[in-house]
């Protein structure tokens, strides 16, 4: 979007696209057309935007094993068996 199109920082303040669409001002084709607008906005998912996601979801995953090592180790540590090996299958 360009400086003046809805959505965009003017002047220091961000009008929010849902306030562009709701704008009493504008006619019903106009924010139908705001909205159509904000929509492709949203369509514009790049390669950097998949690679973000795929290196947020990696360490989610790598949280998660993460918590269930500490858990099955704590678990093991309790039942008297001091180090060895860890069974992570379910």
């Amino acid at each position: 979007m360009r400086a003046g199109e809805p959505g965009i920082a003017q002047r220091g303040t961000f009008r929010y696209p849902t306030q562009a669409i709701r704008s009493p001002k504008q006619g019903k084709f106009r924010r139908a057309l705001a909205a159509v607008g904000v929509w492709l906005q949203a369509l514009d998912y790049t390669g950097f935007d998949y690679t973000l996601d795929r290196i947020e979801g990696l360490e989610q995953e790598l949280a998660r094993l993460k918590e269930e090592l500490r858990q099955s180790r704590e678990a093991s540590s309790s039942d008297g068996h001091p180090g060895g090996a860890v069974n992570l299958e379910h």
